[in-house]
């Protein structure tokens, strides 16, 4: 189980507050309401976790895509908006978190949690360094998806440092960013069942319309399984 810093707790609320961002036409953000010391966890990244398909309805419905979606793995993301795609302050959702404007720092780290079988996987905030109250929190929400607004470049190299280090003090977080995608093992029954050792001939007259039609000689190859990412 990953362990939330104090206060950070939507029911407790004392560490974190949603106002109005310092970043010209951003909207909410979210604020350090007391000093947070470095290398602690905040709060997940907490909605609804949803295939792509799913996710594309609710745009489709609402007309807009300014749904705060975060990745989790090919195919699959988490929704934190409600029906109606809003965000509530008094959630202290991590989707309040912007990113850093040009000439500001980045005081958080997004983590994955080590893959668990029984469980959809799940992203934590993390501080990177002590960060002073009143502060407004930044967070770098990936390296290569194309932004509308100016951003401040991360340092991917501090990046996967620092998160190794955080890694040491939390063992349920995992330093890859993004997490590496595991390969699909081919099942041994659908290869045996698919694919034929022997060629087995055609018990019809060559040349016949029956013959045409007729697989029954036809050697598949083995299928091949890929990641679903390059």
């Amino acid at each position: 189980m990953v362990e939330i810093y104090r206060g950070c707790d939507r029911a407790v609320s004392s560490a974190l507050r949603v106002q109005d961002s310092r970043i010209p036409g951003a909207g909410m953000g979210l604020f350090a309401a007391e000093e947070l010391p470095e290398y602690v966890v905040i709060g997940q990244y907490s909605g609804e976790v949803k295939d792509y398909a799913r996710f594309g309805e609710k745009v489709q419905r609402l007309g807009h895509n300014h749904l705060h979606p975060f990745y989790l793995k090919p195919g699959l993301l988490v929704d934190p908006t409600d029906e109606e795609g809003a965000l509530h302050p008094a959630s202290l959702s991590m989707a309040f978190t912007n990113e850093a404007p040009p000439g500001e720092r980045y005081n958080l780290l997004a983590l994955y949690a080590q893959p668990c079988a029984d469980q959809d996987p799940a992203v934590y905030f993390c501080t990177r360094e002590r960060v002073p109250k009143g502060s407004e929190l930044f967070v770098c929400y990936g390296y290569d998806h194309p932004r509308e607004y100016p951003w401040a470049d991360p340092d991917i190299d501090l990046d996967t440092h620092q998160r190794q280090q955080i890694c040491q003090r939390h063992p349920h977080l995992s330093p890859e960013f993004p997490p590496k995608d595991p390969l699909v093992q081919r099942p041994q029954d659908v290869v045996e069942e698919v694919v034929r050792k022997e060629p087995v001939e055609s018990h019809f007259e060559v040349g016949t319309d029956a013959w045409r039609t007729d697989f029954s000689d036809v050697v598949l190859d083995a299928p091949v399984y890929e990641t679903d990412s390059e």
